[in-house]
């Protein structure tokens, strides 16, 4: 469900930098690779500092980030100034790119740092999208922890072969009997993707979304959807397809190991215990605090869906509505050992396997690897968590304990909600 293109649609300016008193010389280097850096800073104030990317023939190297400078060296951030610059990594992209969005969201949390912008934003409730991997992954996990499943365990302990018919047939032969829920889980079982995925007559799924906006879609729907339209990629464990279809598969297993439905599944062993009152299950639920409250608009494909019908093809794969304050909440709680032992975060956070240039995955969790975005950018931590298709963040940084919440609320916003996640990313560093 979340593709984003970043290795086409970025440039890259790169500026060498001679120090000579409070003056800095540049000498613009050219545009191309995979980052938009805009030198709109060193037009604008001759004293700045990018961050630091290694010498080149005796000469400072400095990749520059788009829209504000940072500070002359070694100077520390004051709190107003490190405000200031970090609204400046959202809204500047927002500035050069969006005419749509309307209010792009962002939490930074870590110890001495708590920032919100904007200010009120911290109880907007939004559409998480595939962030909401994450918490299906932690119920599997908090399931297993108890003996109520296992992640060993194959697909055919909770369904029928009818169940499952054609939905893992590749070249002719039907792998069910070796498909596990940890396949599911690291997007490993070979099954196609029923959100973005090939279909064999041509009629992408996200057309009848579109389309169709009355239709609300249940995880039946979605499973058969995949099993009429498209096939199977590969064999269990030896290829990765990210598939939505193979969470929904995650939801009914959860339900069918409790008894109890995906929704409440998510409130009592989540919502509830974190007191996360403005979190749950789009179309199977309601907050326990302002029941009815609109949340933020979406674009997809500049059209407006948040009223749409349609958005219940988000299940088990993404299905949550959440606030900025809440899924601090819940990273805080499971970065914290409050939801699974280390043990199983640490399986969780193994990301072996490409999912874009940048971007691994695990099992239910993403790692961000900048350097792979553009090599000097080589110095920023790794980052643990999930986007979405909406442009919507939920990262942590190991090396700071910094937890990272934003929302650009349009899936065409990705690319700047990436931009915005760089300079962030930077300005965390710099911090120390």
């Amino acid at each position: 469900m979340d593709e984003p293109d970043l290795g086409q649609n970025f440039g890259h300016d790169l500026f060498f930098l001679r120090r000579a008193g409070d003056k800095a010389q540049k000498e613009h280097l050219g545009e191309g690779g995979h980052l938009q850096f805009g030198d709109r800073g060193f037009s604008q104030h001759p004293r700045i500092k990018g961050f630091p990317a290694g010498r080149r023939d005796g000469v400072d190297l400095f990749v520059a980030p788009f829209v504000h400078p940072f500070l002359k060296d070694h100077q520390p951030f004051g709190e107003q100034v490190l405000h200031r610059h970090l609204q400046a990594a959202v809204t500047g992209a927002v500035e050069r790119r969006d005419a749509l969005l309307e209010g792009p969201v962002q939490l930074i949390q870590r110890q001495g740092l708590n920032y919100r912008f904007p200010s009120d934003s911290a109880d907007r409730p939004f559409h998480v999208a595939s962030i909401g991997k994450v918490f299906t992954a932690v119920l599997v996990r908090r399931l297993a922890e108890r003996g109520v499943l296992c992640v060993t365990d194959p697909v055919l302990r909770y369904f029928s072969r009818p169940d499952l018919d054609r939905l893992f047939v590749y070249r002719g032969v039907d792998y069910a009997e070796q498909v596990t829920l940890e396949h599911l889980l690291s997007h490993t079982s070979g099954i196609a993707d029923y959100f973005e995925g090939r279909t064999a007559d041509g009629r992408a799924f996200l057309d009848q979304v579109l389309s169709r906006p009355q239709v609300r879609w249940t995880p039946r729907q979605l499973i058969d959807f995949t099993r009429d339209h498209q096939a199977a990629v590969g064999v269990p464990g030896q290829v990765f397809n990210y598939s939505d279809t193979g969470y929904v598969l995650l939801g009914l297993i959860i339900e069918r190991a409790t008894g109890r439905s995906f929704a409440r599944n998510l409130a009592e062993e989540i919502f509830e215990p974190l007191e996360m009152r403005d979190s749950y299950l789009m179309f199977h639920a309601e907050p326990g605090r302002a029941p009815g409250q609109a949340i933020e608009t979406i674009w997809f494909n500049e059209v407006e869906i948040s009223r749409f019908e349609s958005l219940s093809c988000d299940w088990a794969g993404g299905g949550i509505i959440s606030t900025p304050a809440d899924l601090l909440k819940f990273s805080r709680a499971l970065r914290g050992g409050q939801l699974i032992p280390s043990a199983a975060l640490a399986a969780m956070d193994a990301c072996q396997r490409r999912f874009r240039p940048g971007i691994y995955y695990g099992s239910g969790m993403m790692e961000i690897r900048f350097a792979e975005f553009f090599f000097l950018l080589g110095r920023l931590p790794r980052l643990k968590g999930h986007i979405g298709i909406l442009a919507t963040h939920l990262f942590y940084d190991p090396s700071r304990a910094a937890h990272i919440v934003m929302n650009f609320g349009s899936n065409t916003r990705m690319v700047a909600s990436f931009q915005a996640l760089i300079e962030i990313a930077a300005i965390l560093q710099r911090l120390g």
